[in-house]
């Protein structure tokens, strides 16, 4: 029996979700110009990595054309195809510095960079630039004090709340649970590889370590793992960016644990 792909259905969603969305403000054609822009970013999720940031900006680059290709005397029209073309340039500059320079400043703040380039759109397609400006002021000043406000309530919050009394939920197993060994060690990765905790990891390997190995060689098999800390992820990073971010740490978790197992094998195993 024929079974759709998750990327189909996806796709199919995508650009009738978008394309009436587009259809609604715009011409038939350019409506459907719109929706299949939004399509390709969205679909952006299924390319390999740093390559999406490729495909996310060609993406919007579509969309704003579609925006520009309206005959409207609008600003709003003005102001959201510059800021739409405004984020397709940030993507593909990201690529850039991401490929020829390994610098990912853009993407993990790609946030805070369209907001500059969305408040500077509005300002320079606005009828008036004194009411634009402020426009933003008080949009800048209000949510300053929201901020405020939130940053507040997380501290009484934290204050209020004993965290010793918080407990992680168990875990499910992956395979059917065999002896306590196996179900000690399986419990330390999980909890290294999922979580990032080392420390069930590193009790478990010190406990069970060869009689034979040396501590000055177990300290150095078991630093990698020791070390380990999570790369920063700016605040103002998009989730999809958040995401992609995380599952890289996993699988770098992966790698520390197979060199983990690799070196303990070379000496004995445990």
């Amino acid at each position: 029996m024929f079974k759709i792909s998750d990327e189909l259905k996806s796709f199919a969603g995508n650009m009738f979700t978008w394309s009436i969305l587009g259809i609604m403000f715009m011409d038939f054609p350019i409506g459907l110009l719109f929706g299949s822009g939004a399509t390709v970013a969205g679909m952006a999720k299924y390319v390999e990595r740093y390559r999406d940031l490729l495909v996310r900006g060609l993406g919007f680059a579509i969309m704003s054309l579609a925006v520009f290709l309206f005959h409207s005397d609008s600003w709003f029209r003005l102001f959201v195809g510059s800021f739409l073309a405004w984020v397709a340039f940030i993507y593909l500059v990201a690529y850039i510095l991401q490929v020829r320079y390994k610098n990912d400043f853009l993407e993990k703040n790609f946030i805070g960079i369209a907001a500059v380039g969305a408040l500077s759109a509005f300002i320079l397609s606005y009828p008036s630039v004194r009411s634009s400006l402020m426009f933003v002021f008080y949009l800048l000043t209000s949510l300053a004090v929201l901020y405020l406000v939130y940053l507040v309530s997380s501290y009484v919050s934290s204050k209020r709340t004993d965290i010793g009394d918080m407990a992680l939920l168990p875990l499910p197993d992956l395979e059917p649970r065999k002896d306590a060994y196996s179900r000690d060690l399986e419990r330390a990765i999980r909890a290294f590889v999922e979580r990032g905790d080392s420390a069930p990891l590193l009790v478990f390997i010190i406990r069970n370590s060869p009689r034979r190995l040396y501590d000055p060689h177990l300290e150095e098999i078991i630093r990698p793992i020791a070390n380990y800390r999570e790369a920063p992820v700016s605040p103002l990073a998009p989730p999809w960016v958040i995401e992609k971010k995380a599952l890289e740490e996993k699988k770098r978790r992966v790698l520390l644990v197979e060199e983990l197992v690799r070196r303990l094998n070379a000496h004995g195993g445990i």
